[in-house]
Order: structure tokens, then sequence, then C-alpha cells
């Protein structure tokens, strides 16, 4: 029988597109503060420019890229007080953007296992890594379970960027919610 894990292998290729993501979201955030800094990174102008609130969306901004920013250290190697900032440090930048693709698919597997554990004669019916959208299809006892899946990229009100995977079910042709789909599981 082939359960979700058998196929999870396979979400794998979303990973380049949400890394891409990633990285793009980065450099616009970066584009971004520097054009609000005018291009001075200075303790003082940041400090005059940005406001220390979870309602500035510059000090979210700021706050989701800093480690990602590469600055110049002086000759004994430790940043100097009023560092220049010489752009992204692209390193970092895919360093993370990795980790952040990986870990969006780990999460994102672990969920629909959970959502979908009772489905029998799983398959990846069709990914489309340009939209971000794929499907499933099973089995729930005798009854044939489609499932329609894509990736909305959002950003919390933190300025922390994530993934959503809202699914669609439909069980023998007819859109069914994830409460009904799991009570038809019990």
């Amino acid at each position: 029988m082939n359960k979700i894990e058998n196929i999870a292998a396979q979400f794998e290729a979303l990973i380049p597109a949400i890394k891409a993501n990633y990285i793009n979201r980065a450099r616009n955030t970066f584009k971004y503060l520097d054009e609000a800094l005018e291009g001075d990174w200075s303790y003082n102008n940041r400090r005059r420019k940005i406001q220390a609130s979870r309602y500035d969306p510059l000090y979210n901004a700021m706050a989701n890229i800093t480690h990602l920013i590469e600055r110049e250290k002086s000759t004994s190697g430790n940043y100097i007080s009023d560092p220049k900032v010489l752009g992204l440090d692209e390193a970092r930048l895919e360093k993370f953007s990795t980790e952040h693709a990986e870990g969006q698919i780990a999460s994102f597997t672990m969920k629909l296992n959970k959502k979908l554990v009772d489905l029998t004669d799983v398959k990846l019916t069709s990914i489309d890594c340009g939209r971000f959208e794929f499907t499933i299809s099973g089995k729930l006892g005798d009854r044939k379970v489609f499932v329609e899946q894509q990736v909305v990229f959002k950003v919390s009100n933190k300025g922390t960027p994530f993934c959503q995977w809202p699914a669609r079910i439909y069980v023998d042709g007819k859109f069914t919610s994830e409460a009904a789909f799991k009570k038809l599981a019990a």
C-alpha cells in the first residue's frame, strides 16, 4: 500500500523554486532597505529611520535580513564601529535559502501525512514547479480521493517569510472539507 511517506521524496522537486523565491524576497528586501536608508547604513541613520516596533515595516525588514548582510571588516577581522554595508552575503544567502526550502518541504510533508494519514494507493499525479502546484490521488476505503495542493508564499506580521499549503480535497468527485474527510476516515 502506498502511503504519503512513499511519495515524500518527489516533493523535493519544489525545493529549487522555493529557494529561488526566498532569494528573490531577500534581494528585494535589501533593495527596499537600501532605498529607505538612502544608501546610508550607519547606526545613527538606521536609528533615525527605523522605529524599534514590530509595526514598522523597515524594522521587520531589517530584522529578517540582518543575518544576510555583508559588512566591511577592519584589518583585525572585527566589524568596525560603523561598518560599510557591501550588500548581501551570497554564501549565507545560499545556505539560508536552501535550509528554508528544505525545512518548508519537511514541514509540509509532515502536515500532509497527518491530514491524509488514512489515504492508500497514493500517487503524485502531477507537479508543476513553476506554479507551485501538485495533485495527489488515492483511496479512502473504496472511495476515490483527489487532492489539489498549491503553495502560497506569505510573510508573518513580523516579516518572516513562510509557505502556506492549502489543500482542496475531493472524495468521489465532490469537494470535502478537512473535517469532513477526517470523519469519513474515522
